[in-house]
């Protein structure tokens, strides 16, 4: 359990103040506070949630005191950038020892930012100079959720969101993602307790006993 902020304020009376009676009536106290522009965003998942509450005490001397709590969702609006700038990402690789290199390049025209609903376009390109054939390319959209404890205990949720695979020895791959209009935003740089993050996993199947190649593509979901 982590405490962003706590404040208190008192209706009648203050922290020092004796008991004070109240006469008989309707009573009504009006107040505001200013979220802190870091605050996380409301979340539940398995092993953990982020959630917030207004509480209001009766403090009643000599009585057990009463006691209000209501919820409250918080809902951040992350800006995604008005410009977006393609991200490429390039790799070298050797599918085996004696092998010949293959340049393996994947490249988001939309960049790495996007709110759910849109589509992020894909091009995947393959400059093989091998005679290794390239059976498959899976592309995976992933969530991983990290809950932290006091004592640095780490849980891991990782669930698969989108799945798709491109059949055949293609030098040139151009395809998309259409992501669900209900995901959770990213808050990595907001929340150390419950970290929510996307990446796209990019996996070239070799034909034979070769290992495949991979390329993992860090993703931010904001609005």
């Amino acid at each position: 359990k982590i405490v962003y902020f706590e404040s208190k304020k008192y209706f009648i009376g203050d922290e020092s103040s004796s008991s004070t009676l109240i006469e008989p009536g309707v009573y009504c106290y009006n107040f505001n506070h200013d979220l802190m522009p870091s605050i996380p965003e409301s979340f539940s998942g398995i092993f953990g949630k982020v959630s917030y509450e207004i509480t209001a005490v009766q403090d009643i001397p000599w009585h057990t005191n009463e006691k209000y709590s209501v919820p409250f969702v918080v809902v951040r609006h992350n800006n995604l950038p008005k410009t977006r700038h393609p991200y490429v990402v390039e790799k070298v690789i050797k599918f085996a020892c004696l092998t010949e290199i293959c340049k393996f390049i994947v490249t988001l025209a939309n960049g790495i930012e996007y709110a759910a609903g849109e589509v992020i376009p894909i091009k995947i390109e393959y400059e093989n100079l091998g005679n290794d054939i390239i059976e498959q390319t899976k592309i995976n959209f992933k969530r991983q959720i990290v809950y932290t404890s006091f004592g640095d205990d780490n849980y891991f949720e990782q669930d698969t969101i989108l799945t798709k695979q491109e059949d055949g020895n293609q030098s040139l791959i151009c395809t998309s993602l259409h992501l669900p209009l209900t995901l959770v935003k990213s808050n990595e740089r907001y929340c150390k307790v419950v970290t929510v993050e996307y990446y796209i996993n990019v996996v070239s199947v070799i034909c034979g006993c070769h290992q495949n190649a991979k390329m993992k593509i860090p993703i931010t979901i904001g609005d």
